[in-house]
């Protein structure tokens, strides 16, 4: 697990740490489009290394509420994640 909170990614830091791994996880608590997924996606890709790719995150116009409501709505919960693994 990586806790990745800004942008820009050190890219090669990524890499070397996403590369013994086939899978990789992305769960945003923000827009997927354009968000950090596309960012690594970018710096994996300029690097060769190619995991599968999921994403999890806001697909549409995010809702005002609450955080653990808007994350119960994404399917952004624990319970939920290790459900849709």
């Amino acid at each position: 697990m990586l806790n990745i909170s800004s942008m820009p990614v050190d890219g090669e830091a990524l890499a070397g740490q996403v590369a013994p791994f086939s899978h990789l996880l992305v769960v945003e608590d923000h827009a997927v489009r354009g968000g950090l997924a596309d960012e690594l996606a970018v710096e994996l890709m300029r690097r060769h290394v190619t995991p599968h790719f999921s994403t999890i995150g806001v697909t549409d116009y995010a809702q005002a509420a609450d955080p653990e409501l808007l994350w119960a709505h994404y399917g952004s919960t624990v319970p939920v994640l290790f459900v849709r693994r």
